[in-house]
């Protein structure tokens, strides 16, 4: 009877290891699915931030903002502080040149490129897939916004014709309230906090070039 006591010790032992072990098998496959899928769905939002990031029109960014000109099939506008004034008025309903039309219709392409990256990155959803503020998948949309920082508060030694109004106007074209704050919160993950809350430095007049009313044309 002992032999069979102990037997009997030994398989229910034997079945209770063999029990553990299959459910320490099956949590090890739970963590590693879990940690599978986790690895995929940040990588598809990777995806998504480099592909929303590549929409930002850089190129009108570096033009309008940092190198204040326009260009068109009659050349390159250098922007002074009249065209600014024509482009980024709400008062202005309808820009008196052709140029001025289009370089505001350009803005305000430009401002929809942002949205989505304004969305991802601004929203609700996870950033953990990126490597930090200067992370190559966002390096699009950073420099596009700093462009737009450049302008909207230049930091000194730098100046910028840009005012209140300018502000408010493209705020306003962009939708304002809770799309302007998926913006701020935006520039929060690619280290641009607070540039275009309000202005570093107060406007000044464009120096050099065509008087203040005009912009100088090169062909």
């Amino acid at each position: 009877m002992d032999l069979l006591d102990a037997a009997d010790e030994w398989s229910l032992l034997l079945s209770f290891s063999q029990a553990l072990a299959t459910a320490a098998i099956a949590i090890v496959g739970a963590l590693h699915t879990a940690a599978q899928r986790r690895e995929q769905a940040l990588a598809q939002r990777r995806s998504l931030i480099r592909e929303a990031s590549g929409e930002a029109d850089l190129c009108f960014a570096q033009d309008f903002f940092v190198c204040r000109m326009y260009r068109d099939s009659d050349g390159v506008h250098v922007l002074q502080e009249g065209d600014f004034a024509s482009i980024l008025n709400a008062k202005v309903l309808f820009p008196p040149t052709v140029w001025h039309r289009a370089a505001r219709s350009k803005l305000m392409i430009f401002l929809e490129s942002i949205r989505p990256s304004a969305h991802l990155l601004g929203g609700d959803g996870p950033v953990d897939c990126l490597a930090g503020p200067y992370d190559p998948c966002v390096a699009r949309i950073r420099l596009a916004m700093q462009a737009m920082a450049t302008f909207w508060s230049p930091q000194p030694p730098l100046k910028s014709p840009c005012t209140d109004a300018h502000r408010n106007f493209m705020r306003d074209s962009y939708g304002g309230g809770e799309e302007w704050e998926l913006v701020l919160a935006m520039l929060h993950h690619i280290r641009l906090s607070g540039r275009l809350d309000h202005a570093d430095a107060p406007p000044v007049r464009a120096q050099g070039g065509a008087a203040a009313g005009g912009a100088t044309t090169m062909m």
